[in-house]
């Protein structure tokens, strides 16, 4: 005859023991620089989107460089025309990477002219354009 083991105890230590382990994987998987690597920023300048298209662009390039010089040296801002494909949407390049990455974290999803911008690094380089043209 086979008896079943009804100790409740040994239940919540095996339970006890999945949680551990998970959590002990999704540290590991956390601390791996493979997992780190893809959300490091790769230039100083930044993808903005979801800008209130009711703004004209000169409101828009004035207003970001008030909220984003806080964070650093912005070098050029790149807005999007009204009715062109980039509209709602900007470039910043920030002088440092480091600057344009604290500038995301503090900002991402954050609420401007009541519409939560979103952040992401830009997947190419920027084309300043020359101050003398």
């Amino acid at each position: 005859m086979v008896t079943k083991n009804k100790n409740p105890k040994s239940k919540r230590s095996t339970k006890k023991s999945k949680k551990a382990s998970v959590i002990e994987k999704l540290v590991k998987d956390v601390a791996t620089p493979e997992s780190t690597s893809e959300n490091l920023p790769t230039n100083e300048t930044l993808y903005i989107r979801n800008i209130p298209e009711k703004l004209l662009p000169s409101q828009v390039r004035i207003n970001l460089y008030l909220l984003l010089s806080t964070f650093g040296e912005i070098i050029y801002i790149k807005v999007g025309k009204p009715r062109s494909s980039l509209r709602g949407q900007a470039f910043v390049t920030f002088r440092t990477i480091d600057e344009a990455h604290v500038a995301k974290t503090a900002l991402d999803q954050e609420l401007f002219f009541g519409q939560s911008l979103h952040l992401e690094f830009s997947r190419q380089p920027s084309r300043i354009p020359d101050a003398s043209s």
